[in-house]
């Protein structure tokens, strides 16, 4: 039986525990194979392109509904022309016609159907329509404020997206139109929303008061009221609609 030396049995066992140190202070990373180090270099990558791939993922929206004015239960009609008011308060309807929550950054879109049956043409404008709060004017947000949460968090800020943004919502805005009969012209105003805030208990009552008084059909008159004026161009006549209520 032949007989190892005691210096080549030392060397021996020292490779041996330095083999094992290796493999466990590799982890769970560590497997047979020449390529090992690469596998957290590897799995490092592959996070960094989901993230990207995360932070690119586009934003799919929905056409806002053609529906005509007079389905809705607030319309109001004069000589043939019907007009409608639909407030998107929904976080969902909001992401979905949108591609963002803007109820939740407390920007209210207020969408305005105007069905035209009567027998001229109707010219709708962007400054005949007024939001009321009592006697204070609430003019609608400029599409700058409007788009900034989308070019800032969810494009980080790249051009191309940004300007496609722009033209979305340029798309959707209420502009100066004309109707002719038979037509309806859907369109977007955004108007800021008060974020809320912390109230006494006096406050609260005060509000809850006043909200049953509003809502009450002796005394009911809504915060905030829209009203739109419209013109029928061949008769250059003015048609007053409303009062619709907004942010009920």
């Amino acid at each position: 039986m032949m007989c190892q030396r005691p210096d080549r049995a030392l060397r021996t066992t020292a490779r041996r525990v330095s083999c094992a140190a290796t493999t466990v202070s590799a982890g769970p990373f560590s497997h047979a194979g020449p390529g090992s180090r690469w596998t957290p270099f590897f799995l490092v990558l592959c996070a960094l392109a989901l993230l990207t791939a995360c932070a690119r993922t586009p934003v799919h929206v929905y056409e806002l509904p053609e529906r005509e004015a007079d389905l809705y239960p607030t319309a109001d009609v004069r000589q043939g022309v019907t007009v409608a008011v639909d407030e998107i308060r929904d976080r969902r309807r909001s992401e979905r016609y949108f591609g963002v929550d803007l109820p939740g950054h407390y920007i209210l879109p207020v969408q305005i159907i105007v069905s035209n049956r009567g027998e001229g043409r109707i010219s709708v404008r962007p400054e005949d329509v007024l939001l009321l709060e009592g006697r204070q004017i609430h003019d609608p947000l400029p599409l700058q404020e409007v788009t900034v949460y989308l070019e800032q968090r969810r494009f980080r800020g790249r051009a191309e997206e940004a300007e496609a943004i722009w033209r979305f919502f340029e798309g959707l805005s209420l502009r100066e139109h004309i109707l002719a009969p038979g037509e309806t012209y859907r369109a977007v105003l955004f108007y800021e929303m008060e974020p809320p805030r912390r109230e006494t208990r006096g406050e609260r009552f005060w509000r809850e008061r006043q909200d049953f008084l509003r809502m009450s059909p002796l005394f009911g008159q809504p915060r905030l009221q829209l009203r739109l004026v419209l013109t029928e161009l061949d008769e250059a006549e003015r048609l007053r609609f409303g009062p619709f209520a907004v942010g009920t």
